[in-house]
């Protein structure tokens, strides 16, 4: 499932809200690959990607199974939840001396089972990770959001928890930064 109008996400998010577990599933459909690919960007390992993107679907769904929990926007949700989650992990992974290491055998959560295809997309993620980790944390994270996952302002500024304004002048100085960095 692709792409999905916004009156649709509003009905999927209603019933899910209800405790619809097949709105729920059509919900992860939706997001997964892309809250995957947020994911990724922000932690080494793609088997990490995977537990974390599953993490944020058991989260959210433990959270709107409560009466009294909605939520109004889920897109903004699943992120803000995402971004929450490999936050806590480098918090915890700070405290312990373990390393991880990258796994090259995974399950691919974009819909295809090609091989070649796996190590494709996992260059060209480590080719535009090397470019972005010449910016700060914050650079980088809104640089991701707006363009790689194509968000809003509006849902960059609820994930961030900051002002519209606020988010306009980071990608603005985000992308300025990129552009030298590029050259």
């Amino acid at each position: 499932m692709k792409g999905i109008s916004k009156n649709k996400e509003r009905e999927l998010l209603k019933e899910a809200n209800q405790g619809d577990e097949q709105a729920y599933a059509q919900i992860y459909e939706i997001y997964a690959a892309k809250l995957f690919r947020f994911i990724r960007f922000k932690v080494s390992s793609r088997e990490l990607a995977e537990d974390i993107t599953q993490e944020v679907f058991f989260k959210t769904w433990r959270y709107l199974i409560e009466p009294e929990n909605k939520i109004k926007n889920i897109k903004a949700f699943l992120y803000r939840t995402a971004r929450n989650l490999v936050i806590d992990f480098y918090i915890q992974k700070s405290k312990a001396t373990l390393s991880l290491e990258d796994d090259l055998v995974s399950v691919d959560l974009t819909g295809t089972d090609s091989a070649d295809h796996k190590i494709d997309v996992d260059l060209q993620i480590n080719e535009i990770k090397l470019v972005l980790k010449k910016l700060s944390e914050q650079y980088q994270e809104v640089i991701i959001l707006r363009f790689l996952d194509g968000l809003s302002i509006s849902e960059i500024s609820q994930i961030l928890d900051k002002a519209k304004n606020s988010v306009y002048v980071l990608i603005h100085r985000a992308l300025k930064v990129l552009k030298k960095e590029l050259k």
